[in-house]
């Protein structure tokens, strides 16, 4: 049986407009330690605030490979009519929670 990942405290090191619809985001361990590898297609989960105010997960493929071990980079695309995750993650973009923290659960 496999044990459940531990979840690991990111922070949102930096985030640019890629697009007017997608946001790139550079994820740092919010205690300075090295960041687990990953192999080429992986993805990251994050948990995102909903809405309806409840916790939801989203995962998000890892965008470079992990030639640096002290961050990982995502890219979100903003989906108007999604269940609220992307426009989450684009209100940290924005500076609306500007050094949040993201809780990260898995990489598959």
């Amino acid at each position: 049986m496999n044990a459940a990942p531990s979840m690991l405290e990111l922070v949102v090191a930096s985030a640019s407009a890629l697009t007017p619809a997608i946001k790139a985001f550079v994820l740092r361990s919010a205690n300075g330690e090295t960041l687990p590898p990953f192999e080429p297609g992986a993805h990251l989960g994050v948990q995102v605030m909903q809405p309806n105010g409840q916790a939801g997960q989203r995962a998000y493929s890892l965008a470079r490979p992990h030639d640096d071990s002290d961050r990982y980079e995502i890219a979100v695309l903003h989906e108007p009519d999604g269940a609220g995750g992307s426009a989450w993650m684009h209100g940290l973009a924005e500076g609306t929670h500007p050094g949040h923290e993201v809780e990260h659960l898995s990489r598959s």
